[in-house]
């Protein structure tokens, strides 16, 4: 089952990435699409914020809403294929797919209904680009549904998510995001998270990193 989940995430992936290409090809022509390649490919622009909580803080009790439960995937693979399925309903299934079999998520259920979710990464390229430890779990691609927003379930979801990692040993837990989204900042702070970096940083045909003045080789690495 684990095999056929993993298949179907790949093809996902690719056949995601082929329409894409399509319809910029489509709607701006030849030109359009050699210059997304191009930002793509070459050269790449990188400006986010990484937050940490590093564990010294003890964090309330956390109450859910009514009906909402939380629920922490140690691997993707760990997803059945009627909670990939759930995923998928959500358009939730593309920010699965872009994740390793190494690499873990969370998932705040409404029942049956995927309410708001992100990802645990661990050794992965962004670990190079934002300058973090490969040991470090990162916490991204976090999203919560329209319907469910104004709940809070984002700072809950990543304060239960960062007590599971530290039960499990690690010392700190980092989030990024992007610097003009103001609300997931308000709730990154709000679940006890600081502020760790500003990334200002230039990519190169995807493996040359420029930050804070210097050169850095970006490569993906082996979860611990």
């Amino acid at each position: 089952m684990r095999l056929h989940v993993s298949l179907f995430l790949s093809a996902w992936v690719l056949m995601r990435k082929i329409e894409k290409i399509l319809a910029l090809l489509r709607t701006g022509g030849v030109r359009a699409l050699a210059r997304t390649l191009f930002r793509r490919l070459v050269f790449k622009r990188w400006r986010s914020v990484v937050f940490v909580d590093d564990m010294s803080a003890d964090h309330p009790p956390v109450e859910w809403p009514a009906g909402y439960k939380y629920q922490l995937y140690p691997k993707t693979t760990d997803l059945t294929s009627d909670e990939h399925s759930a995923l998928e309903a959500m358009n939730a299934s593309g920010f699965v797919a872009e994740l390793g079999a190494a690499d873990g998520l969370y998932v705040v259920w409404y029942g049956r209904e995927v309410a708001s979710y992100g990802a645990i990464m661990c050794g992965t390229r962004q670990h190079s680009v934002l300058g973090l430890n490969v040991r470090a779990p990162l916490v991204g691609l976090c999203g919560t549904v329209r319907a469910h927003r104004k709940r809070g379930l984002y700072s809950r979801a990543l304060v239960l998510t960062a007590r599971e990692l530290g039960a499990q040993g690690h010392k700190a837990v980092f989030v990024e995001v992007l610097e003009d989204n103001e609300a997931s900042i308000a709730g990154i702070m709000k679940a006890g998270f600081i502020k760790w970096r500003v990334v200002d940083a230039q990519i190169y045909l995807g493996r040359f990193v420029r930050r804070d003045g210097h050169w850095h080789w970006v490569r993906s690495h082996s979860c611990p």
